[in-house]
């Protein structure tokens, strides 16, 4: 786990947080949802099917390219302002955990 930690952090500036394995898991439930209810398109052709692909869709496509923001200013910053970056996201951290009942040091 340490090492999958370490290179999402080295290369996309994510860390493994409450916040972040919460969207993770709405991005692949959303994803998850246009799979099935795809099927069941391509199965029934009922328009009920081919709304719910679109709105799981739409969900997991939000999701996916709100929570990319800080990845892609990550990847394409320079090394002063990953540094800047890292400030922003270890003092959000900070805070976060500070009001988390579960977090041990």
């Amino acid at each position: 786990m340490d090492h999958i930690r370490r290179l999402l952090w080295r290369y996309l500036g994510i860390t493994l947080d409450r916040k972040t394995k919460l969207v993770a898991s709405i991005v692949i439930l959303g994803i998850g949802g246009v799979i099935g209810f795809g099927i069941g398109f391509a199965v029934t052709h009922a328009s009920f099917f081919l709304f719910m692909t679109l709105v799981c869709g739409s969900v997991a496509g939000l999701f996916g390219i709100g929570g990319s923001y800080n990845a892609m200013d990550w990847g394409l910053s320079s090394k002063e302002e990953r540094r800047r970056i890292e400030e922003e996201i270890a003092l959000k951290q900070m805070r976060r955990r500070a009001r988390d009942k579960h977090f041990e040091p």
